[in-house]
């Protein structure tokens, strides 16, 4: 067996203690495995107690209820509406919005727009109403009202790229609406709450405003990801077999980091010209496997976050991002808890950095001659 000198160590909490090793599994996954005693936490000053191990988890994992929201990594869907259903679209996704969260998907992008046939209600389009039309943004928010209330437990982030500028009232209207409203965190609070305090508060829904203040200063609800979130400049490819992680210098003040992580060809539609915006489906499978990870870890050491907390993506279902996830939040492999590796370490835990650099370094992002042969059920299929 081989231990890379790759630790990550996580906050101590009364007796909980939670110790990661890193070492490869034989099956090419690369889950991180927590080793802790049973204890008794309280969240912070609220009158709920976790007294056994399994009263409360968090997005379906018992390991993430103790951190807090910023401390947690993210697949975020890029234009989350945006399905292709064949190969000639320009569709960013295989997977409905419905199959996302089904998927484990926890963090959406939505382009809004005005209604362009009426010019008055939120409307989704990608990558502009000249392109995918994705219907009004209440029909899509919908759905997140349905598994919020049916799934106690999980919690939801929404980015509004609000293209338009439209206003807080238009805004709120929808989400009161369809019953969004009141899971909405407030934006003023000084510090994160654990994802375990927001399930029990009721608080599961973090809405972020993308590239504007005009949503975030009108509302109590709404975050600033302008002020919250530091975009890292979007790579197209690697320079010299490394990522480039700008801009330098600007982590402080900033809660989370967020890396666009997705290939882009240049095209056009209705006869305007779109460079770096619409998604390359034919290299989407390497970009969601090791080059995921190598992403990550490139540019976490040029910055000060204990995380990368959103990774934007295309085409997720394609490569292995739910996995690399599960090890990135110090989480066990599916099917497995924790405590099944409780005392002896395990050798199914971290990665050895050394093979993903060397596996990422030579990865082909020429088309394989299958991507994925299908997704979910007969739904979707591979498209070449």
């Amino acid at each position: 067996m081989k231990f890379s000198t790759f630790f990550v160590f996580l906050t101590v909490v009364t007796s909980v203690f939670c110790i990661v090793s890193n070492q490869t599994n034989e099956t090419g996954h690369y889950p991180l495995t927590i080793f802790k005693k049973k204890a008794k936490i309280t969240i912070n000053n609220t009158k709920s107690s976790l007294e056994t191990r399994n009263e409360l988890k968090c997005n379906g994992y018992e390991g993430l209820c103790k951190l807090r929201y910023n401390q947690v990594t993210f697949a975020k869907t890029r234009a989350s509406f945006a399905v292709a259903v064949s190969s000639s679209t320009i569709g960013t996704q295989l997977l409905s919005i419905e199959e996302q969260l089904e998927s484990g998907v926890r963090a959406f992008h939505f382009p809004i727009f005005k209604n362009p046939k009426t010019s008055k209600e939120p409307y989704l389009c990608f990558p502009d109403c000249g392109g995918i039309d994705g219907g009004l943004l209440e029909t899509k928010l919908s759905i997140f009202a349905k598994w919020i209330k049916n799934h106690k437990n999980d919690i939801i982030t929404i980015f509004l790229d609000n293209r338009d500028r439209i206003g807080i009232q238009e805004i709120q209207t929808v989400f009161e609406k369809i019953g969004l409203l009141n899971y909405t965190l407030s934006n003023n609070e000084e510090v994160w709450q654990t994802l375990g305090e927001m399930v029990i508060n009721n608080k599961r829904l973090v809405v972020f405003e993308e590239n504007d203040y005009l949503l975030s200063s009108s509302s109590n609800w709404i975050h600033s990801a302008t002020s919250s979130v530091l975009k890292l400049d979007y790579t197209k490819q690697l320079i010299k077999k490394r990522y480039v992680c700008s801009p330098w210098g600007m982590d402080e003040g900033k809660s989370f980091l967020e890396i666009p992580h997705y290939a882009t060809r240049n095209g056009t539609i209705n006869g305007n010209t779109y460079i770096n915006i619409l998604p390359d489906r034919k290299k989407a499978e390497a970009m969601n496997n090791n080059l995921y990870y190598k992403h990550i870890m490139d540019c976490k050491v040029n910055h000060i976050f204990e995380c990368v907390n959103f990774m934007l993506v295309d085409f997720y279902g394609l490569g292995n991002i739910e996995n690399i996830n599960l090890g990135l939040n110090g989480l066990p492999f599916p099917g497995k808890s924790d405590y099944d590796f409780y005392p002896d370490f395990y050798p199914n835990v971290a990665p050895n950095m050394t093979l993903i650099y060397e596996k990422a370094n030579s990865t082909d992002l020429s088309p394989s001659t299958s991507l994925q042969k299908q997704l979910t059920g007969n739904r979707v299929k591979t498209i070449l």
